[in-house]
Parts: C-alpha cells; structure tokens; sequence
C-alpha cells in the first residue's frame, strides 16, 4: 500500500494513480471484511494457502504483464487489486490472530508481543527495501522475487500452520505439551 502509486505509475496503469491506490484500499477494507466473516466459517489453513497461492500467482502475472506490455492500460489496476485482496484474506491478517492462538498460556502475552514486533520489523524492512528494489531491478523483477518469496510461504505454511479453528485455546495448548495427540477438538469427537 505504501508504494501503490509508484507502482501503478511504472506498471502503466490508465487509471489515475491515487484513485487506484484508493481502489487498492478499498479492496482491502471489503476484503478484510468479508475475511472476517470467513473466518467463521473456514479454517485458517485454507485462508493461509488461499492468500499466499494467490499472491505468488499474481505477482507473477504481474511480472509478465509489465514485462511485455508498455502502454498505459486497465490490467495493471486490476492486477494490483487483486494482489491486495489476497494477501488480505491471509498474510496481513492471520499472524495477528494465530498469535494469540498457539502460544501457551503462560507467555501468550510477551510471545505474542514478540510476533507483533518482529511482523511489524519484517513490514518495515519490506516497506524500506521495495524502492530499493524497483530501481535496481525494475518492477518486473521486483514482482519475481515478492511471487518466490509467497511461493516459499505457501511451503512453509503447508508444513508448518496448525488448523485452529473450532478449537479452545486449552485443546491447543495441551497438543503443543503433548497431552493431545491431534488438534481435534473432543466436542467434534
């Protein structure tokens, strides 16, 4: 979000850069709700792959495009929407809920401050080195290494994300201490 309209400006977007970066945040705000509400409803799982699948191939698409096409038109816009509305159904949404989740109860609170400061340090690096980037390599590069890097995330998250959903926090922390073989809740049972 921060570098919207220098991104839609290299990108060739036909819209004006700052209703598309007000586009781009309204696909956010509508997306983040309706995340609300599918967290109800699905597991966190499939919301993590949904979100890091998604961004991986646009980012992607995004390289290629701007690779190929140099004349201002509407795909960039599109394009960066929808970049914006899958990483808001998992990746700008999900460490802060499951942080709360998986830590035992003892140290939820300073774990889940460390997880808050090391995401916000993560999103600071990003924020700094994505100019850094984009003049180095080009926005076309740029969208490469951000769809890898999702690629990665959609392997570790297969390997690594517990599914928590419908469970207490108790069902949780006794699976992590090894009193639960499974993290199936007894009430599904």
């Amino acid at each position: 979000m921060i570098w919207a309209v220098e991104m839609l400006t290299v990108a060739k977007s036909s819209v004006d850069v700052n209703t598309g970066n007000f586009l781009m945040t309204l696909t956010r705000l509508v997306v983040n709700v309706l995340t609300s509400i599918l967290l109800f409803k699905v597991g966190r799982r499939p919301l993590a792959h949904t979100s890091a699948v998604g961004v991986a191939v646009v980012s992607m698409v995004i390289a290629i495009y701007t690779s190929t096409h140099k004349e201002p038109s509407l795909p960039p816009q599109i394009l960066f929407m929808s970049y914006m509305a899958f990483a808001s159904v998992g990746y700008y949404v999900l460490p802060f809920l499951m942080a709360s989740e998986i830590y035992p109860l003892q140290v939820r609170g300073i774990l889940a401050g460390i997880t808050v400061f090391i995401t916000g340090l993560l999103i600071s690096g990003s924020i700094k080195l994505t100019p850094t980037l984009l003049d180095n390599l080009g926005l076309t590069y740029t969208m490469v290494i951000f769809g890898i890097s999702s690629l990665l995330g959609v392997v570790y998250l297969y390997f690594v994300l517990p599914e928590t959903k419908g469970l207490t926090l108790q069902e949780i922390e006794e699976y992590y201490n090894k009193r639960r073989p499974t993290l199936v809740s007894q009430r599904q049972l």
